[in-house]
C-alpha cells in the first residue's frame, strides 16, 4: 500500500509539473490520491501560483497588511516559539508563516485571481467525486474502515471542496446536481464523522433555499417543509431525545463528548489562570498536562477544537486571532454581496460551515487541512472577482432555480 501511495503522489507532481506549462489544472483532479504533504503543498502552491501569475504587475499588498504580517511573525517567534525550539516547533512555524501567508497576501487583500479557475474547480470537483467513489465501493467490497487521510479528515475535505465546488460547478439546481451532493453526502455517512455530516446536510438544505431565492413561494414552501419535518422528527422522537440526553451525561455511554468537554474545561482555567503558554507546536505538553490533572483518561493528539487548539498554543492572542480572522471573513460578505448574490451566499455558507467545524474539529492541525481550508476560500472569492469583472460569467455562474 505505501508504494502505490508513494507512486500516485510522484504521478500527481508529475501532471502538476505539466499544469505549469499547459495551464490545464489536470493535477488537481487527483490530488487527494497523492500523499497528505503532497496535496496539501500542490493545493498551497496552486493559490500563490495562479493568483500571482494571473494578476501580475497588479498583484499588490498594502502596507498596513505587511506590517501586521510581519508583527505577527515577529510575536510568534519571539514569545512563544523560543519556548520550545525542535524540529516538531520549526516545522509547525514554518507551516504557520506559510497559512497566514495566505492569509494576508491572498484572501485579505483580495487578491485571489486565477485566469483558470472555473477548470481548477471543475479539477477539484472531480478528485472529490473519484474519492467518494473509492470510500462508496470500498465499503461495498468490505473495506468499512477505508480512508485516504482518515475518516475525520476525508470527512472534512469533502464538506468543505467537494460540496462547495458542486454549488460552483453547476449554475442550476438540476437532477445531476443534487445526485452529485446527495452522493458525496451518503459518502460522509459511510465514513461516520457525525460532525461532517450534520454540517453538510445544514449546507445542502441552505444552499436549496438560496436557490429558490427569486420565488418567495417556493422559498416559503421549501423552508416551511423543512422545519415541519424537523417538528415531525422531533415530536415522534420525543423518548428517544431523552434518552440520548441521558447518554450525553453518562459517561459509560459517551466518554469521548465527556472528555471533549473536560478539554474546554481545562483551556477555560488555562486561559484565566495567566499561565506561561505553552508555545507553538508544544500541544503534546498540554494534553499531557490534561492526563495528568485527571481530566481525560485517552490519548488525544489534539482537543478536537480549533479554538481549543490556538488558545493552548498561542494564549489569548491565538484565540482572539482565529476570532478576528473569521469575523473579517463575515465582514468580506457585504462587499460581494454587491457582485453577486448567491456567490455571496455560497461565501458565507463556507465561512458559517469553518466556524461551526472549528468547535468540534482541530482543522488546522495539519498543514493539509489549512491548505483545503485555503484554496476552498480563495477559489469562491477568485470566482466571485470573474463573474463581477465580466458580465457574461456574472450571468451564467448564478445559481438558478428549478425550471419547471
Amino acid at each position: 500500500m505505501e508504494y502505490v501511495i508513494v507512486f500516485s503522489s510522484i504521478l500527481v507532481i508529475f501532471i502538476f509539473l505539466l499544469d505549469l506549462v499547459y495551464g490545464k489544472s489536470n493535477a488537481l483532479s487527483i490530488v487527494f490520491f497523492a500523499n497528505p504533504y503532497i496535496a496539501g503543498l500542490l493545493l498551497y502552491f496552486t493559490i500563490f501560483q495562479k493568483s500571482v501569475s494571473n494578476l501580475g504587475a497588479t498583484f499588490k499588498v498594502s502596507i498596513s497588511y505587511l506590517i501586521l504580517f510581519f508583527l505577527i511573525i515577529a510575536l510568534v517567534i519571539s514569545e512563544y516559539f523560543v519556548v520550545s525550539v525542535s524540529v516538531r516547533t520549526t516545522v509547525q512555524l514554518l507551516q504557520f508563516i506559510m497559512i497566514i501567508s495566505v492569509i494576508f497576501f491572498i484572501i485579505l487583500p483580495n487578491n485571489a485571481s486565477f485566469q483558470n479557475v472555473v477548470s481548477i474547480i471543475h479539477s477539484l470537483h472531480i478528485s472529490i467525486l473519484l474519492l467518494c467513489f473509492a470510500k462508496v465501493v470500498s465499503y461495498a467490497m468490505g473495506y468499512k474502515e477505508f480512508s485516504r487521510f482518515g475518516q475525520n479528515e476525508d470527512a472534512f475535505i469533502i464538506v468543505i471542496i467537494g460540496m462547495f465546488a458542486n454549488f460552483l460547478v453547476f449554475n442550476r439546481i438540476s437532477l445531476l446536481s443534487v445526485s452529485s451532493l446527495f452522493f458525496m453526502v451518503f459518502s460522509i455517512y459511510l465514513y461516520e464523522s457525525r460532525a461532517a455530516l450534520a454540517i453538510a446536510v445544514l449546507s445542502v438544505l441552505l444552499i436549496l433555499t438560496v436557490s429558490f431565492f427569486k420565488y418567495s413561494f417556493l422559498k416559503s414552501f421549501f423552508v416551511g417543509m423543512v422545519l415541519f419535518t424537523f417538528i415531525l422528527f422531533m415530536f415522534f422522537n420525543f423518548f428517544s431525545g431523552q434518552l440520548y440526553l441521558l447518554e450525553l451525561f453518562d459517561v459509560s455511554r459517551n466518554h469521548s463528548n465527556i472528555e471533549r468537554a473536560s478539554m474546554h474545561i481545562f483551556t477555560y482555567n488555562y486561559l484565566l489562570s495567566g499561565q506561561d503558554i505553552y508555545g507553538l507546536g508544544n500541544l503534546n505538553n498540554a494534553m499531557e498536562d490534561m492526563q495528568k490533572t485527571g481530566l481525560i483518561e485517552g490519548v488525544y493528539p489534539h482537543p478536537h477544537s480549533t479554538y481549543l487548539r490556538f488558545s493552548l498554543e498561542l494564549g489569548w492572542a491565538g484565540l482572539i486571532g482565529i476570532i478576528t480572522f473569521y469575523s473579517v471573513l463575515v465582514y468580506k460578505f457585504k462587499r460581494l454581496y454587491g457582485f453577486n448574490k448567491r456567490l455571496a451566499w455560497v461565501y458565507l455558507l463556507l465561512v458559517f460551515d469553518l466556524i461551526v467545524f472549528s468547535f468540534v474539529e482541530c482543522i488546522y492541525f495539519s498543514f493539509f487541512r489549512a491548505s483545503c481550508v485555503l484554496i476552498s476560500i480563495s477559489l469562491v472569492l477568485a470566482f466571485t472577482n470573474l463573474s463581477s469583472k465580466h458580465p457574461i460569467s456574472r450571468r451564467a455562474y448564478q445559481f438558478q432555480p428549478i425550471e419547471a
